[in-house]
């Protein structure tokens, strides 16, 4: 994990901040304080040094592509390269036809992951229903249905409650 850490920790300013850190006048910080009002001052004049001169991190989100996927995507592209260089018509259509049984069992496999997403969320409901509304959110038809996108969620029903009462 550190040898994962170390470019980052090179880009940071090192010096400014021990310098700047310095160059604090602490004393005058701290009279007439408590200790807690301390403690806040150090951690705050910390903090502003900190953001100052350390770069932010780079959200890195590495998509994972699946085992299974890959393989099926490494025998599509070793496939294709041998389609390339065939002459022969006979061969070159059979290879093209196991490409098209490749891309099917590709997007076999897109539809497998999809459905396990939604059994997953829908299971979620009861126990975490954040995890449900996420995975609704990223979905225009249930957007739809659900009408997440607008801000009065829920106020159809109290009104229609108001309605009936009166």
């Amino acid at each position: 994990m550190a040898h994962q850490a170390q470019p980052y920790m090179m880009k940071v300013d090192w010096f400014s901040i021990k310098n700047e850190l310095r160059e604090t006048d602490w004393q005058g910080e701290f009279e007439g304080s408590s200790v807690d009002e301390k403690y806040n001052t150090i951690i705050s004049t910390t903090l502003k040094i900190a953001r100052k001169h350390v770069p932010p991190r780079k959200a890195c989100y590495k998509a994972t592509i699946p085992r299974e996927r890959k393989i099926i995507m490494r025998k599509r592209s070793k496939l294709n390269s041998r389609i390339k260089l065939c002459k022969n018509d006979h061969d070159r259509r059979g290879m093209q036809d196991k490409v098209k049984r490749l891309e099917e069992q590709l997007k076999k496999s897109h539809r497998n992951e999809r459905a396990r997403d939604e059994t997953s969320a829908v299971k979620a409901i009861q126990k975490n229903y954040k995890y449900f509304f996420k995975y609704a959110r990223n979905k225009p038809q249930l957007k739809q249905l659900l009408d997440l996108s607008s801000p009065q969620i829920g106020k159809s029903s109290v009104t229609h409650n108001r309605s009936a009462r009166h």
